[in-house]
Parts: C-alpha cells; sequence; structure tokens
C-alpha cells in the first residue's frame, strides 16, 4: 500500500538538509508503509490505517515545509538586521558629522559676534558724541548721528543675544548665585525696562503684585533677563497707546510672572515654533523694530536652567500672554 505519495518540493541542498532534520519521523513512517505492506490490515480497517498514514504524511510534509519557510524567514531576518545595522552606522556617523558642522558653524558664529562687539560700541559712542555736540544746533547731523546710535544699540542687542543663546545651549549661564531680593525691588526693574520703547509707541505699563514687600532667593540678573525679554517682546508686538501688564507674585514655593500684551495674538502654527532658535513668526513688530528670533527661546533656555517652567496663553486678535513659574526660596 502507497501512503507516501509524492513528496514535498525542496531544493537539493534543503531536502537534504530536511531529510536529516526529520529522520525519526520519516523512518516511523517509513516502517508503516511496510509493515501495511508484509501485513495487510483486515479489509474493515484497511482505509482507516490508509487514512492514519496519509494524515501523518500530510502532518510531516507540512511541518518540513513550515520549517523551511522559518530557516528562509531567519535568513532574511539576519541580511535585514546586517543592513540595517549598516544603515544605523552610517546614520550615526552622518549625525556625528553634522553636530561637528553645527558646532563649528556656532562657535564662527559667536565669535564672529563678539568680535563685532567692539568696533560696534566704538562706532556707537562716537555717534553718541556727536548727538551731544549738536544737540545745541539740531540738524540732519543730529538726525543721522541719533539713527546711528539707534542701529548700533539694536546690533548690540543682537550680538548679545546671538552669544547668550549659544552660551545657554551649551549649559552654561555665566555662573550666577543666588541673592536675597525684594518683589518691589523685580517690580522696579520691570517698569525701567523699555520704559523709551514704551513712550515712543505711547503704550501704558501696569505693574501689578501682592507681594510687593516680600523677598526671595534667585539668580537676579537672569531673572531681570526674563522679564527684559518678554517685556521687550510685548512692547514690540503691542500696537500704540495700547496696554502690557506685568504681574509679579508669589505662590507657594514659586515666583510667578506675567506680561500681558493687547497684540496680534499667536496662531497654533507660531504657538507650535515659539520658543525655537530664530523662529519667524507670521505677526511683526508694529513699530518697525528688529527682530532676529531669539528673544523668548534666551527665555525658555534661562527658564529650564532655573527648574522653571514658561508658556503662552493667547487668542488670535486677543493678545498674547506670557507666564513663567520658578521655584525660589521665599525668605520673607
Amino acid at each position: 500500500m502507497a501512503v507516501l505519495g509524492k513528496r514535498p518540493s525542496f531544493s537539493h541542498s534543503r531536502e537534504e538538509a530536511m531529510q536529516a532534520l526529520f529522520a525519526k519521523e520519516l523512518s516511523v513512517l517509513k516502517e508503516a508503509e511496510g509493515a501495511f505492506a508484509r501485513h495487510p490490515p483486515p479489509e474493515e480497517l484497511e482505509h482507516y490505517c490508509a487514512m492514519l498514514a496519509e494524515h501523518y504524511r500530510l502532518m510531516l510534509a507540512q511541518m518540513m515545509k513550515l520549517t523551511s519557510i522559518s530557516d528562509a524567514t531567519q535568513l532574511q531576518l539576519k541580511r535585514t538586521k546586517l543592513d540595517l545595522s549598516s544603515a544605523l552606522s552610517n546614520v550615526e556617523r552622518l549625525n556625528r558629522n553634522l553636530e561637528a558642522v553645527s558646532q563649528e558653524k556656532d562657535e564662527i558664529l559667536a565669535l564672529a559676534a563678539h568680535d563685532l562687539r567692539s568696533p560696534l560700541s566704538g562706532i556707537r559712542g562716537l555717534a553718541d558724541l556727536i548727538v551731544e555736540e549738536s544737540e545745541t544746533a539740531p540738524g540732519e547731523i543730529h538726525s543721522f548721528a541719533r539713527e546711528i546710535v539707534n542701529v548700533a544699540d539694536d546690533t548690540l542687542d543682537m550680538i548679545r543675544d546671538i552669544l547668550d543663546i549659544y552660551r545657554l545651549d551649551g549649559g552654561t549661564a555665566d555662573g550666577q548665585t543666588t541673592e536675597s531680593i525684594r518683589i518691589s525691588d523685580l517690580l522696579t526693574e520691570a517698569s525701567d525696562i523699555s520704559r523709551a520703547n514704551a513712550l515712543r509707541k505711547r503704550i501704558t505699563m501696569v505693574i501689578e503684585s501682592v507681594n510687593a514687600d516680600r523677598s526671595i532667593l534667585i539668580e537676579k540678573p537672569l531673572v531681570v533677563r526674563i522679564l527684559e525679554n518678554l517685556v521687550s517682546n510685548a512692547l514690540k508686538y503691542s500696537p500704540r497707546e495700547s496696554t502690557v501688564t506685568i504681574r509679579i507674585d508669589i505662590e507657594g514655593k514659586f515666583l510667578q510672572m506675567v506680561v500681558r500684551d493687547q497684540g496680534p495674538g499667536l496662531s497654533e502654527a507660531d504657538q507650535a515654533k515659539l520658543f525655537k532658535k530664530f523662529a519667524r513668526l507670521a505677526s511683526r513688530p508694529t513699530g518697525g523694530e528688529s527682530s532676529v528670533g531669539l528673544g523668548l527661546a534666551i527665555v525658555d533656555r534661562i527658564v529650564q536652567h532655573l527648574g522653571g517652567r514658561v508658556w503662552v496663553e493667547t487668542t488670535p486678535g486677543q493678545g498674547a500672554a506670557f507666564r513663567v513659574e520658578l521655584p525660589v526660596t521665599v525668605i520673607g
């Protein structure tokens, strides 16, 4: 009785491997076939014995096929793993090259900004001297000199921002130490910041606090820089004769600072890139002020350094409120 039928189809070497792997099972099947041939089962059982042998053969063939597929899959997986490892190695190498190029670019930019600061300071000083000397007889020279002073101030601020952002990205914040300061002193700093710009655009500055008499330990220069950048940003995007509100309070163990403007507000797209370096927003300064997109990025880096958080609450067309929360030690 022939029960083996046609063997599953494999390549010669793979078939040999399958034969060796399932040698015991094939031997059992062969012995069963021989036994049925030598001692035919009773007629009423012959059909069932044949079916049993056939099912065993089919099961064995399927097992051999699955094993062959599994081996091929494992081989393909190994090849894929090697390809992925090679690709990952190439990506890592490219990333290292990009990081090196980016670092070199940052160093060149910072060096250039540093080297520009001294001659610009000299130009500003000379222009300021011309402004003072021509004060008694104002004319074109006086006007041009004043414009040079303004442009030099804007450029020096931009250079300072560039140097600061790369210093902060490098994990350095000038090694500031904490010091005691009253909230009223912070309020004074806030009212003094960008006062000239507020007057020029006839913007009303409202300073608020319910904790003016309390004292905290903070890294004062960094906190003042946060205020300076937020207030400058609010004035820059506020329309003439509007209001900018600054509120500084203590809530629990946190210093809370809010700078609110009546500007155009921010779209969702602008909010997504708000704290990134050199961000270009849809809104433009309302008084022709310069903007390189570093002020809020610096705020974000300083806040991270101080262990706090910064976010914005805004509705397009209804202004924006920038909020900063910093952990502090309250001492009075």
